[in-house]
Order: C-alpha cells, then sequence, then structure tokens
C-alpha cells in the first residue's frame, strides 16, 4: 500500500520480504526526484532507507509488514521505519563499528550514522522505530 500526504510525506507498507526493497527503492526514488533531490543526496536516502529496513525485516516477527514514512520541508528529510521487534524489545543504542572491525554484519547501522544528521531509535509496545533526519 502507497499513500501521498500532501505537502511532502510518503508512508509505505512493505511486506517483511527483502523482495521488497526494490519496490521500497522505486517509490522512494520517483518522491525524491519529484522533491527535487537527487544526485548524492538522493542515493544516500535510498542508502539509508534500504539498510534501515533490511534491518527491520531481518528482525521482525511473524513477518508482520514494515512501515515506512518519509517526510519534507525544504531543509530537512525525515525518515522513519518502524517494525514489530523480536523478543520484549530491541535495545535503543547499538554498539557502534569499530575502526578496522572484520565483523560481517552490523555495518548497516554505521553506515546510516554517518550519512543522516540525527538518528534515534526507540522500542515500545513490541514495534521498533528508527527515525533519521537529513538536511538538503
Amino acid at each position: 500500500m502507497v499513500t501521498l500526504h500532501p505537502p511532502r510525506q510518503l508512508v509505505l507498507e512493505l511486506s517483511a520480504e527483502f523482495s521488497a526493497l526494490s519496490r521500497l527503492r522505486d517509490h522512494l526514488r520517483a518522491f525524491l526526484a519529484e522533491a527535487g533531490v537527487d544526485g548524492t543526496g538522493l542515493e544516500d536516502v535510498l542508502l539509508v532507507a534500504t539498510e534501515l529496513c533490511t534491518n527491520a525485516i531481518e528482525a521482525t516477527v511473524d513477518r508482520e509488514p514494515v512501515e515506512v514514512r518519509v517526510s519534507m520541508d525544504g531543509r530537512a528529510l525525515w525518515l522513519s521505519v518502524s517494525n514489530v521487534a523480536t523478543g520484549p524489545g530491541r535495545p535503543a543504542d547499538h554498539p557502534d563499528l569499530l575502526h578496522g572491525s572484520l565483523q560481517e554484519r552490523g555495518r548497516g547501522l554505521a553506515i546510516v550514522r554517518s550519512l543522516v544528521d540525527d538518528m534515534t531509535t526507540r522500542s515500545a509496545e513490541g514495534r521498533t522505530v528508527v527515525r533519521t533526519m537529513q538536511l538538503v
């Protein structure tokens, strides 16, 4: 389901399957292009959204959908990804990836942090929500 809310908001509900990531990128690319975001800014937002949605899909229980909300006001872009988290809730703090680390997993949030101006994670009532803000 895709919903556009004027003036510049996008809400996507994605199935908890990795194949849904291409649909996410297609809708988000069109939304950003229409809003005048292009080049590196557009690619950064697509990467951030893909990384957060990948994490959400991996952590979602019972194949519950992942919700993506994007809004813009001309100065900043807010991206929110939420899912039904595994267990009683996921921790709000995620360890930093150490420089030179050879670990194979856990790079997604480090990538996201490097591309956004602000990131918060909140777990409540069985849902985990990650919100980012980028100046555009």
